[in-house]
């Protein structure tokens, strides 16, 4: 499935090389094959090796900071099998991940086992620069993040009746999805902390901003005016994503001062269209 907001732009790129970029900790690289394009790409990957002492408990649906796990680590129960209830349409039989290869257990007593990292383990953006004529000057830069799942909380809240009744499609149409997709569609799967399918893959590109900057002519300017320019950007302009919710970047927590991540009625970034007017004196 493919998210994407207003605005009707091309972008033509060969993205699939991105997924052949390199998994080490820590590693960045800048690269320009030609004059004014520029490629930065950036790998990471984290992990906790010691807690000082500090006990390390997993009681439920969340993040969790684990010896041995990245920080911040999504912990819940999976549901790995489950068969279709011919009378509802919904799941029966139904069974969660087992943990450390282990077999497949009935969900309440299954343990939170872990299903991800918040953190991208890539991320870079690739821009380019055109000047036409020593006058018009043209710029586009897409971005990109991936590795890295987040929290789709509204999805959670509507699909497993947290408001007193189920919201979603599949509440209402349960025929149309896998018994999977339907055990964790109940309002019993949030008391067992069963939400793996809520902790959704939050990988994307954006096409992050396009812009032109015309500069005048000195003669065209009165009054002393020079090295006059009028630039117009736009900028948010369209997301590729298969994450379920608005934006897979937004996020009620502030990132500066905390490891949690959620997505629960959180505007998403606008697209914008600026114009910015210079002129020296």
């Amino acid at each position: 499935m493919i998210r994407h907001r207003a605005g009707m732009f091309i972008a033509v790129m060969a993205l699939s090389a991105l997924a052949s970029c390199g998994s080490k900790t820590g590693k960045e690289s800048v690269e320009s094959s030609t004059p004014g394009a520029a490629t930065n790409v950036s790998t990471n990957k984290d992990e906790i090796k010691d807690l000082g002492g500090l006990p390390s408990v997993v009681a439920s649906q969340g993040q969790y900071n684990l010896v041995g796990k990245p920080i911040g680590g999504i912990f819940t129960r999976r549901v790995v099998s489950a068969d279709r209830n011919t009378t509802t349409g919904g799941a029966t039989n139904v069974l969660c991940d087992g943990g450390d290869g282990k077999a497949a257990v009935a969900c309440a007593q299954a343990p939170f086992v872990f299903i991800g990292t918040i953190t991208p383990k890539v991320s870079g953006a690739v821009t380019n620069t055109v000047t036409i004529m020593s006058r018009l000057r043209l710029y586009a830069m897409l971005d990109f993040k991936r590795g890295n799942k987040q929290y789709n909380a509204t999805d959670q809240i509507r699909c497993q009746g947290l408001v007193g009744v189920g919201l979603c499609r599949i509440n209402n149409y349960p025929q149309e999805y896998s018994p999977v997709a339907n055990a964790e569609a109940v309002s019993s799967a949030f008391a067992l902390g069963m939400a793996d399918q809520y902790y959704q893959d939050a990988s994307f590109v954006k096409l992050r901003e396009v812009s032109g900057t015309f500069t005048f002519p000195d003669k065209w300017m009165w009054g002393g005016g020079s090295r006059a320019s009028l630039t117009l950007a736009a900028r948010e302009l369209h997301t590729w994503t298969n994450y379920g919710g608005p934006d897979p970047e937004v996020n009620r927590y502030d990132i500066a001062t905390s490891s949690f991540i959620q997505d629960q009625a959180i505007i998403p970034p606008l697209s914008r269209l600026i114009a910015t007017f210079n002129v020296r004196f």
